[in-house]
């Protein structure tokens, strides 16, 4: 006979969703978090006040030992979404523009602690 209690359904919820494996391989609980936010440019290019929005930004997680662990990219509003769940609490994301027209930012931030909101300003790469 089975006997289940909560960590064996949660852990076999989270494998069914591939969201479980360290947990239930080594018995580490990884921190899930969901980070949002908005990029924008330095410039305001339309005089509204509000610097403007900057699609297709990649926006990478990066824990202690250097791996990526999610990724996203910025809509047409500048906004980003990542659900992300890391063995450390203290992670980088990096915001790069692959088309090099926007200066590379870094940001450590600690998962256990923060808001679910991170934005960045990124400066033109020919620093105007």
């Amino acid at each position: 006979m089975i006997h289940w209690n909560f960590s064996k359904i949660a852990t076999s919820v989270l494998a069914v969703l591939g969201i479980g494996t360290l947990t239930s391989c080594y018995g580490m609980a990884p921190n899930y978090a969901g980070i949002q936010g908005n990029v924008t440019s330095t410039k305001d290019s339309d005089g509204n006040g509000e610097n403007d929005p900057v699609q297709g930004i990649s926006v990478r997680v990066i824990d202690s030992d250097g791996r990526e662990i999610d990724r996203s990219t910025t809509n047409e509003s500048g906004n980003y979404y990542l659900s992300t769940s890391a063995q450390d609490s203290e992670v980088t994301v990096v915001f790069e523009d692959a088309d090099g027209a926007f200066k590379s930012q870094s940001k450590k931030i600690n998962l256990a602690d923060m808001s679910n909101e991170l934005n960045a300003e990124l400066e033109d790469s020919d620093g105007e």
